[in-house]
């Protein structure tokens, strides 16, 4: 009678160790999921129902991370239509706008210069007119793979829409016209084609470094003086570059 009790103890005792420990662990991964976390879970053979409960549980958290995979890969996809050109790949103005107050805080604390430049490809309306607009997104890429092979990778290249680039890039005026100057003679040496048609592509510069009284939000202030660059080099005779100045006479 003792042996029979105490066998029936022993097989007692295992059975609550087998049903506690499956439990326990079911109880620390719903905690797990309660706290925000999505814990890697396997599923293991469901003998009882404890088992079969923690593999249906186990099944509920892998679709919930594959679902705030997709909703990171949601996220990722609408920054970066957000702040990229479709076309291009390049930043796109919104962007720069929020980006410039951190970049020009950084050259400030730094004490670093940063110069500007604006970009228009010459004539590309012509080129649209008379070869089409698949056409000109082709030159546009064109345009876009110069700039970038000729830039550094410390620059920021920016698209501002239609025909018109922006680059921000450290240093002075000096080292504003060295990079434009750089770009434009890569650009009027490579020739664009498609193999049925061959389309020489130049494009006009306007340079302005930032000043002191610029600050971090005198974006708008350095875009204007590169504007007046840009239109003196077009008024010039277009592929070229213009280093703003203000005794230039721009009007």
């Amino acid at each position: 009678a003792l042996a029979g009790c105490l066998g029936g103890l022993i097989i007692g005792f295992l059975m609550l160790r087998n049903f506690n420990a499956p439990l326990s662990r079911l109880i620390k991964l719903i905690e797990e999921v309660g706290a925000g976390r999505l814990p890697e879970i396997r599923c293991g053979p469901s003998h009882d129902e404890i088992g079969y409960l923690t593999n249906c549980f186990s099944k509920m958290v892998t679709r919930l991370r594959e679902q705030q995979d997709e909703v990171k890969r949601a996220q990722t996809q609408l920054e970066l239509e957000a702040t990229t050109d479709s076309l291009t790949g390049f930043y796109n103005r919104r962007y720069l706008y929020n980006l410039f107050p951190k970049i020009r805080s950084e050259a400030i604390r730094s004490d670093k210069n940063q110069t500007l430049i604006i970009v228009d490809i010459d004539h590309f309306k012509k080129v649209n007119d008379q070869f089409g607009h698949p056409t000109g997104d082709r030159v546009l890429l064109h345009f876009a793979r110069v700039l970038r092979e000729n830039c550094r990778v410390s620059d920021f290249l920016f698209r501002l829409g239609g025909e018109e680039f922006l680059v921000l890039t450290s240093g002075d005026n000096e080292g504003g016209m060295h990079v434009a100057e750089k770009i434009r003679t890569a650009l009027e040496h490579d020739t664009y084609s498609d193999g049925e048609r061959s389309i020489p592509v130049t494009a006009s510069f306007g340079v302005a470094q930032a000043e002191n009284a610029d600050g971090v939000d005198g974006l708008s202030r350095m875009m204007q003086r590169a504007d007046q660059a840009l239109y003196s080099a077009k008024r010039s005779g277009r592929n070229r570059v213009v280093i703003w100045c203000p005794k230039r006479d721009i009007a």
